[in-house]
């Protein structure tokens, strides 16, 4: 299962989306933005450390109107920003499965 880390939030600012490492030691009162875009806000926002990699790309099927895409390409694309995320230290994978 995947579990953002606590000190991770995420804002909008402007037009823009950002993840923002609350726990960054702030040097001259500036801070690093991760900018991610709508669809990696959505995953970030069904990730709660309960649901499944699957469970996301169905939820995905079931609020989006997807054509010509299929399941798999789709929980590809997921992983792949699940596998983003983790690497850049916003979320935390548990054994390695989703």
């Amino acid at each position: 299962m995947m579990n953002k880390k606590e000190y991770i939030v995420e804002r909008k600012i402007h037009d823009s989306i950002y993840l923002i490492n609350t726990k960054q030691n702030y040097l001259n009162d500036k801070c690093c933005l991760y900018e991610i875009n709508e669809m990696a806000s959505y995953i970030w926002n069904q990730i709660d450390g309960s649901t499944s990699i699957d469970e996301i790309v169905n939820q995905i099927f079931c609020d989006m109107e997807i054509q010509d895409v299929s399941f798999d390409e789709v929980k590809k694309d997921v992983n792949d920003c699940v596998y983003l995320l983790a690497n850049e230290g916003f979320l935390e994978v548990e054994n390695g499965r989703n």
